[in-house]
């Protein structure tokens, strides 16, 4: 298995560059979660990207502030990386009915964008909304997944190495130069 440190390098990234919180992450198994996500999953694509692509997965925690900077910083690459946002929860019990909300929405994209604006205040109002049975269920999937795969931080982007095949797992918000040199070794 390559370290942390030598497939970083491989990608052209200086691990000094790379946030705290934005590491590939030992544990986790890449392939489990891209395979079940593929599968299993349910999220909402940040936005239809040009040209065929694999999906890049990002599971994220409403309740995360790691995962409202990756949104900003993911908004750049959205026409051109099929990303599709996949809420578990993992932080607290607002997590789960908020992401429900936000998978049940007519306009998921716009409603997490909303969400990421009042994040700040707490996000997506939930207060005394019966949530989507249905959202609920594949948030707790999703969370399940996530469980399964060993999956340690939020957010947790999953995506399939184009040049090897090989799923890989990074955690934490990239910002956007480093998500970019990512994906175009991913």
């Amino acid at each position: 298995m390559i370290g942390r440190r030598r497939f970083v390098g491989a990608l052209g990234l200086a691990t000094t560059s790379l946030p705290f919180a934005a590491r590939a992450q030992s544990a986790p198994d890449a392939r489990l979660l891209y395979t079940q996500l593929s599968m299993e999953g349910r999220g909402f694509a940040m936005q239809p990207a040009a040209g065929p692509r694999e999906p890049v997965f990002v599971l994220f925690d409403p309740q995360c502030r790691f995962c409202m900077r990756l949104w900003q910083n993911a908004l750049p690459l959205a026409g051109r990386v099929p990303f599709v946002w996949m809420p578990v929860a993992i932080l607290n019990d607002k997590s789960e009915l908020q992401g429900a909300a936000i998978l049940a929405a007519a306009d998921p994209r716009g409603t997490m964008e909303r969400h990421e604006a009042a994040f700040a205040t707490g996000g997506l109002s939930v207060d005394g909304a019966a949530p989507d049975v249905g959202a609920l269920e594949s948030v707790r999937a999703n969370t399940r997944i996530f469980a399964r795969g060993g999956g340690e931080a939020v957010p947790l982007t999953v995506l399939l190495d184009r040049a090897t095949g090989q799923a890989r797992a990074f955690a934490g918000a990239l910002d956007t130069d480093d998500l970019s040199g990512l994906l175009r070794a991913g």
